[in-house]
């Protein structure tokens, strides 16, 4: 691979920090900066509201797939011997 060095003017500098300072401006809002604990608050209102109604869809999920399920048919198969009893597993139970 071949990589070449690129200068770029000094103007492109000053349009660079220009760019920074306005996202530094636009990210603050006037009501952070004059109460902070109400920017928490607010914050912390907004993330409760969020986790409440994620819980609420999660709920609502949970039921429909409970409503939704069947029971697995039985295998006759599948059933232990009639004289298992659980608890026991020696090499003297294993047939």
């Amino acid at each position: 691979m071949k990589f070449e060095l690129i200068e770029f003017a000094a103007a492109d500098d000053v349009r660079e920090r220009a760019a920074d300072q306005l996202e530094e401006e636009a990210g603050r809002h006037p009501e952070t900066d004059v109460d902070p604990v109400a920017a928490i608050g607010a914050a912390v209102a907004a993330l409760t509201a969020g986790v409440r109604a994620e819980g609420l869809r999660i709920e609502a999920s949970v039921a429909e797939l409970a409503a939704v399920r069947e029971p697995a048919p039985r295998r006759p198969w599948a059933r232990p011997p009639a004289d298992f009893r659980p608890g026991r597993f020696s090499k003297g139970d294993a047939r």
